[in-house]
């Protein structure tokens, strides 16, 4: 079900930037950004689908080696401790205030 998912976003993002085309002969591959990242993983039926300008795909023979491959996820930055109170529009002294 999650491989479904994940399908049907990786095809609508495609959809909505297509400007090229992949001709999916196996049906089970993944697709990689002009940055060479892997964004998403496919399993579709064969023939032809939209492929972002930029983006490659690499088909692959089996469900068993998708579920080898890794997506690639963007970091999260950790904010500090004044950056989230900065975010909250408190300042330290509020705190401070707000703690006593």
């Amino acid at each position: 079900m999650k491989i479904l998912i994940a399908s049907l976003i990786c095809l609508f993002a495609s959809t909505v930037f297509a400007m090229g085309t992949m001709d999916v002969k196996t049906g089970i591959g993944y697709i990689k950004d002009s940055e060479g990242k892997i964004v998403c993983k496919y399993d579709l039926p064969k023939g032809q689908h939209p492929l972002k300008d930029g983006y490659t795909y690499t088909e692959i023979a089996s469900k068993k080696e998708l579920g080898n491959i890794e997506v690639y996820k963007k970091p999260i930055k950790q904010l500090t401790i004044e950056e989230k109170l900065n975010k909250l529009g408190i300042t330290k002294e509020e705190l401070k205030t707000l703690l006593k």
